[in-house]
């Protein structure tokens, strides 16, 4: 059971304050629960927002990670103390574990209720609490309270009071998202801040804005999640009047303005294919999102059609996006957390490498057949290199659980020559007389592997897959010689063949990345276990069958061509 307790609205324009103070804590323990992975990269995001976007200071941003609750008791007392006036914003965050009676920190717990009396007690104008956490509506649910309409204030006289905004309700878990690497209502709040939420388009976000914004691309995320549904919520308790705003990007001078015939939905991703921005948008409108300056990658879907495009934003440059701009493709890539079904995907690979053996037990076996001509002065000596340049092809299917099947083939040929002068001693005459032997051998082999592998779905070793089957070796050796004797001028033509076939297990591993879709490169090492020499299956020979060792490392570079099946 997670819980991310996130706090964060700002408040810009026509409702102003002296100062804007915020207190970010995260703990990424509780208890027994398993720990959280993107505490750290929740409260850092929310201070990049905060600074970037809300008005905020750094200066006036206290952070807190992985502390106790003594310790948060004794912060919030020196926020009541001294940390605000009654002019002030104050914005409380907390992610990590809790329950539906306390924040749950490390081993240590912090009662709601107490919270609630410090978070009140602090001497501020407005306070704005957000939790993103496992049953984080338990605190505006403690002591009752009932949602009315917080959003539509007339512009006028400042606003105080406080409002909380939270992940999910009483019984609800919240959910951390590896695609977002963020919590999944964080990720989304903080998206609406940059610039998605921007319904009206005037560069100004406001509450209602970006609570509509989170809520929907909140529940659409965790419609198909293991954790369920997940449905964020408010509670407010506000006098005055004034129009809420909570970011304003009319000061940005970097980003990208989706134009007015931009429509559907949009998919923007970052230099490392990191999830930038993710929304609906309506035609007529503009939307400006604001971005750090790089190069982005940007899918548009709409009529069941997909478009994509690259566009560089420089510093200090606004790009703006049309729909000529877009170009048609194949499919687009989901990104959402539970909800993301990945498809079945076919690939034909072409490979090429290197196949390292030991075959030196089958070059003494084949000298001992030749062990006779010694005694007429030649010595034939075969030899075979230790390894061989091989290359095939492959089919390969991906399954959504990260379970890989493959079969490829792949073939090799050594041939060698060689060639001995000798002597025939003849005892009529006593004389010797010229002999000559030719010796070519020719070793092919055929490969199919047949296996099943597993991919990593980690950020860092999704690239690997481990494998594991069978190596069926088709071997085909043939041997054959030319004895030509001077001294009874004739030439005798020998042939030797064995052939056959052995199945060995494999095991190995691939690294592959996809560098422009549908296309990927990669590399393959792998290793065939032969626990001794031994004989062709279903050999056929002409003379006495070999002996054969196949076993060592395969190591190959491969392209593969992915085909996608939804």
């Amino acid at each position: 059971m997670k819980i991310k307790i996130y706090i964060l609205l700002l408040f810009i324009g026509s409702a102003a304050y002296a100062s804007r103070h915020a207190l970010l804590v995260g703990n990424r323990y509780g208890g027994s629960f398993q720990p959280l992975k993107y505490v750290k990269n929740d409260i850092a995001d929310i201070q990049t927002a905060l600074t970037r976007f809300c008005g905020f200071d750094d200066a006036n941003i206290a952070v807190r990670i992985d502390k106790s609750a003594k310790e948060l008791e004794l912060l919030l007392h020196e926020f009541a103390r001294q940390g605000s006036s009654d002019d002030d914003l104050f914005l409380f965050y907390f992610s990590g574990h809790a329950d539906h009676e306390s924040l749950l920190m490390g081993n240590t717990r912090y009662p709601l209720a107490d919270l609630k009396k410090r978070l009140k007690s602090i001497p501020s104008q407005m306070r704005i609490i957000i939790f993103d956490a496992c049953q984080s509506g338990s605190f505006t649910r403690y002591k009752g309270g009932t949602l009315e309409e917080p959003f539509l204030y007339k512009e006028g006289n400042k606003i105080k009071g406080s409002i909380v905004l939270y992940s999910s309700s009483a019984n609800e878990y919240s959910q951390e998202s590896d695609m977002y690497k963020n919590s999944v209502f964080t990720f989304h709040f903080i998206n609406g801040l940059r610039g998605c939420a921007d319904i009206s388009g005037d560069k100004k976000i406001t509450l209602s804005e970006a609570y509509q914004y989170s809520y929907n691309r909140t529940v659409s995320s965790t419609i198909h999640s293991t954790g369920g549904v997940q449905h964020p919520g408010y509670q407010f308790s506000i006098q005055g009047e004034g129009n809420v705003v909570l970011a304003d990007i009319t000061v940005r001078t970097c980003g990208i303005i989706l134009d007015q015939d931009i429509e559907e939905t949009i998919v923007v991703l970052g230099s490392r294919k990191e999830l930038t921005a993710d929304l609906s948008k309506e035609k007529g409108t503009r939307i400006f999102i604001a971005v750090n300056p790089g190069t982005y990658e940007i899918y548009n879907n709409k009529k069941e059609v997909s478009y994509k495009t690259k566009i560089t934003v420089r510093e200090n440059t606004i790009v703006t996006l049309s729909n000529d701009m877009l170009r048609k493709m194949r499919t687009i890539p989901v990104y959402a957390k539970g909800a993301e079904r990945r498809p079945v995907i076919f690939g034909i690979t072409l490979t090429g490498g290197f196949v390292d053996f030991n075959l030196s037990q089958l070059a003494t076996q084949c000298n001992t057949q030749y062990n006779d001509f010694h005694l007429l002065s030649m010595t034939p000596s075969f030899s075979f290199p230790s390894g061989v340049f091989t290359g095939g092809l492959g089919l390969e299917v991906n399954f959504r659980n990260d379970v890989q099947v493959y079969l490829s083939f792949d073939s090799f040929r050594l041939k060698e020559r060689m060639d001995y002068a000798g002597t025939v001693f003849s005892p009529g005459d006593s004389l010797s007389y010229p002999a000559q032997l030719q010796i070519h051998d020719t070793l092919s082999c055929q490969s199919f592997h047949l296996g099943v592998g597993y991919t990593f779905h980690h950020r860092i070793l999704k690239f690997i897959t481990l494998r594991a089957g069978i190596d069926w070796i088709i071997a085909d050796f043939t041997v054959n010689s030319v004895f030509t004797n001077s001294l009874y001028s004739l030439s005798t033509n020998t042939t030797f063949t064995d052939n056959g076939f052995l199945v060995l297990p494999e095991v190995g591993a691939t690294f592959k990345y996809t560098f422009q879709a549908p296309f990927a490169l990669g590399a393959l090492i792998s290793y065939r276990l032969q626990t001794g020499e031994k004989e062709l299956y279903s050999h056929d020979d002409t003379g006495y069958p070999l002996q054969y060792s196949f076993s060592g490392v395969t190591f190959s570079l491969f392209a593969t061509y992915l085909l996608n099946k939804r």
